[in-house]
């Protein structure tokens, strides 16, 4: 049902921007944004008929591309995360980049 689908995406959201950016677990990032994907693939329909990605979603992006940019100037932050959180760190800069230039966000963004 769509309320479980708002509930979960809500959670996930929540869970990303105050608790694991704060924090720069990357791997928890990268995982709950994958998660958050899934969601609104599975309810597309629900999002084309309210007009789109809801403006929370461009709120997440926003803070996220704002906390990767960041830390991507911060080298001394970079060099003390563990191995798994900078692979984690570095994967989700890719995935967030190549998200950013899909087909499929420039369509819901429109001209």
């Amino acid at each position: 049902p769509p309320s479980s689908i708002h509930y979960n995406t809500n959670k996930t959201i929540n869970s990303i921007q105050f608790n694991y950016l704060q924090i720069k677990d990357w791997n928890k990032v990268q995982t709950n944004f994958e998660e958050l994907g899934r969601d609104l693939a599975k309810s597309k329909s629900l999002v084309d008929s309210n007009g789109g990605l809801p403006k929370f979603y461009f709120r997440l992006l926003m803070d996220l591309e704002d906390t990767l940019l960041s830390l991507k100037k911060d080298k001394s932050a970079l060099g003390k995360m563990s191995k798994t959180n900078v692979k984690s760190y570095n994967q989700m800069q890719l995935k967030f980049r190549k998200y950013l230039k899909s087909a499929e966000l420039e369509d819901r963004l429109g001209p």
